[in-house]
C-alpha cells in the first residue's frame, strides 16, 4: 500500500524550513548594493569636495608666494652672472703668473757678469689658454761671456722657478760688442713658457 500524503497547507502559505528566506537574501543584498553606491558617492563627493578645498588653498598660497618665486629667479639668474664671473676670475689666476715672484727667482739666476738690457713679456690668448713670450736682451762680460750666457740659458731652463713654467728657452743672437777689445757679447734669448689653461 502507497503511503498517502495529505497537504492541508497551500504553496503559497507554505514556509521555508530555511531560517532565510530567498525574498530576505535577495533584498539583503539589495540594500547592500544601494548602501555602498551611497556610500561610494558619498565618499566621492567628500573626496571632489577635498581636491577642490586643496585647489583653493593650493591656488591662494601660489599667490601670495608669487613675488617671493619672482625674487628668487631673479637671485638665481643674478647669481648666474656672479658664478660666470667667478670663473672667469678663477680661471684668470689659474692662468697667471705670480710675477712678482718670478722676478725674484730670475734675480737669483742672473749670473753677476750679465747685465739685462731690455726684459719684454708678450701674452698671446690663443683659444681658452694664456701664452707669455719673454724676449731678453742683455750683455756678457768676463773671461768667458759665452760660457755666461749658456750658464744663464740653463739656469732658464732648469732653474728653480722656471723648470715648472717655461717650455723652450733658445739664444736668438750672441755677438761681439763693436770696438770693444775685450771677449764681452751682446745676445737675445727667447723664453717661451707653458701655455696655460683658463
Amino acid at each position: 500500500m502507497k503511503n498517502l500524503r495529505v497537504d492541508l497547507i497551500l504553496e503559497t502559505e507554505m514556509r521555508s524550513p530555511s531560517p532565510i528566506s530567498l525574498k530576505l537574501a535577495v533584498r539583503a543584498v539589495g540594500f547592500s548594493l544601494l548602501a555602498a553606491i551611497i556610500l561610494g558617492t558619498l565618499a566621492f563627493v567628500l573626496q571632489v569636495r577635498r581636491i577642490k578645498n586643496e585647489k583653493i588653498r593650493l591656488q591662494t598660497e601660489f599667490v601670495r608666494l608669487e613675488p617671493k618665486q619672482q625674487k628668487v629667479k631673479d637671485f638665481q639668474k643674478e647669481n648666474g652672472g656672479n658664478q660666470k664671473l667667478l670663473d672667469e676670475i678663477i680661471g684668470w689666476n689659474k692662468a697667471r703668473i705670480c710675477w712678482s715672484q718670478h722676478m725674484a727667482d730670475f734675480r737669483a739666476i742672473v749670473p753677476e757678469n750679465i747685465q739685462i738690457t731690455s726684459f719684454r713679456i708678450d701674452e698671446t690668448n690663443p683659444g681658452t689658454t694664456r701664452a707669455f713670450q719673454l724676449a731678453l736682451m742683455g750683455r756678457a762680460e768676463g773671461e768667458n761671456p759665452t760660457g755666461l750666457v749658456d750658464s744663464l740659458l740653463t739656469a732658464l731652463q732648469k732653474g728653480a722657478g722656471f723648470s715648472n713654467l717655461v717650455a723652450s728657452v733658445a739664444v736668438q743672437s750672441i755677438a761681439t760688442i763693436p770696438g770693444d777689445n775685450k771677449p764681452h757679447r751682446l745676445f737675445t734669448i727667447d723664453v717661451r713658457y707653458v701655455a696655460r689653461s683658463y
